[in-house]
């Protein structure tokens, strides 16, 4: 099955049939923090340190450490769902990691474009960096930062299970949407209906697109009746597929 086929497969099943979920004992696992000697809030701290000296001197540390602690904490998030060392091995640049966390869609785009275009402006314009402009990054970063552990903390609940009965009250199907965190870095969808409806989709990660929206469902599914309604996780799973579909 090609990529766009799964992807569509996994939105129109969930469009379809969401509102007729019935969890059915969803499961966490333990993930890993890597063990660098500084975090991301470590550098948020330097930052804010900086921020109130206030010398040419210390604005450009600054912006040095607020750029540690969002390199840090997509290096920690993507080391939770063990695909650090694939990025490392491949030499994957910081654009392709921002690529993974924007396909989540845990931070507004226009903010991610907002973070990046700053950093950017901080790194090859040799330009001395506005008070306003560090404390805009400055909030941008804390805010990435705060989401990132957001994510992290609910992917712990890394496969949902859900019954799906019909309106007779009758069982229809069983869903399984399961991240794999071992060395092969795959999503796993499974579909087993009492009409001899067996199924299974597996993502790896070279499938990028594609193993990007199933983290985002993934996620979505997750937050669904604790922070988000079924029409939000419909939305937000239609205007991930479109932007795949249709790029601008």
């Amino acid at each position: 099955m090609k990529e766009l086929e799964k992807i569509e497969k996994l939105r129109t099943f969930i469009n379809l049939y969401i509102d007729k979920f019935e969890d059915e004992g969803s499961e966490g696992s333990d993930f890993k923090i890597p063990e660098f000697d500084l975090y991301a809030r470590d550098y948020l701290g330097f930052a804010e340190n900086q921020i109130k000296i206030g010398t040419t001197e210390a604005r450009i540390n600054c912006i040095s450490n607020l750029k540690r602690a969002v390199d840090c904490q997509i290096d920690t998030f993507l080391f939770s769902l063990s695909i650090y060392e694939v990025f490392k091995k491949r030499n994957l640049k910081f654009e392709r990691k921002l690529e993974l966390v924007e396909a989540i869609g845990v931070f507004n785009s226009n903010s991610l474009a907002k973070l990046n275009k700053i950093r950017n402006k901080m790194e090859h314009e040799y330009t001395i960096p506005d008070i306003n402009e560090i404390d805009l990054y400055f909030d941008l970063v804390s805010a990435f930062v705060s989401n990132l552990e957001s994510v992290i903390t609910v992917l712990t609940w890394d496969e949902m299970n859900f019954n799906v009965y019909n309106e007779e009250g009758e069982f229809e199907l069983f869903f399984n949407l399961k991240l794999e965190r071992g060395a092969e870095q795959k999503i796993v969808a499974k579909w087993i209906g009492k009409r001899e409806l067996n199924e299974i989709i597996e993502v790896s990660f070279n499938e990028y697109k594609c193993y990007g929206f199933y983290l985002r469902c993934l996620y979505l599914l997750n937050i669904r009746n604790v922070f988000a309604s079924n029409k939000y996780v419909k939305d937000e799973i239609t205007k991930s597929y479109n932007k795949l579909c249709n790029p601008i």
